[in-house]
Parts: C-alpha cells; structure tokens; sequence
C-alpha cells in the first residue's frame, strides 16, 4: 500500500502493522502537556513534573544541537529522525523552510 502525504509518498509494502518503538505513556503524558499548556509555560512543567522524558522532549536548551549551524532564512532544512520535534522549532526559527 502507498500513501501520498503533501510531495512524500509512503510505501507500507514492508510495514508489518506494528509499531515496535514507543513510549507509551510517556508520549500521552507529553501530548496531554502540549496541548494543555503554552511553550512559554513549559519549563514550570518540566520542573514540576521532573520527569526525564519532559526534560528530554521540551526543553528550549535542545536547540542548542542546532543554534550554531550556519542555517539562513532562505535555506531548505531537512530534518531526519524528528521525533517528537524538540529540535524542529529551533531550525523554523533559523530556517525559511523545514521538512521534517
């Protein structure tokens, strides 16, 4: 089965219906937050909370991975192995376009 997704097309020809990675609880628990809560706001959740995975997933210092790139506004970023996107904001600050 292939599926169009904007310009990417997916192949499912090789997935087997099972997702072997994920966090579980861990990922509900950060969707309940995102959608809960203004980014602003999310260092007094991850001091709250103080869990390694709202550490790990919100913390604006990720970004530093990325700050010291030479990235302008009219670059292209492809970002490979988002995840959750901890990262992601950081490079559409600094980017024109992401494609994650």
């Amino acid at each position: 089965m292939k599926e169009q997704v904007g310009k990417v097309i997916l192949d499912y020809s090789r997935y087997p219906g099972v997702d072997f990675y994920s966090e579980g609880a861990s990922e509900d628990a950060l969707l309940d937050v995102v959608s809960q809560y203004e980014e602003s706001d999310y260092d007094h959740v991850i001091l709250n909370t103080r869990s390694w995975s709202m550490l790990y997933h919100l913390s604006s210092t990720r970004g530093n991975i990325v700050r010291w790139l030479p990235i302008k506004k009219t670059d292209h970023v492809l970002e490979i192995g988002a995840g959750c996107g901890a990262v992601t904001g950081t490079l559409a600050d600094m980017a024109g376009k992401v494609t994650c």
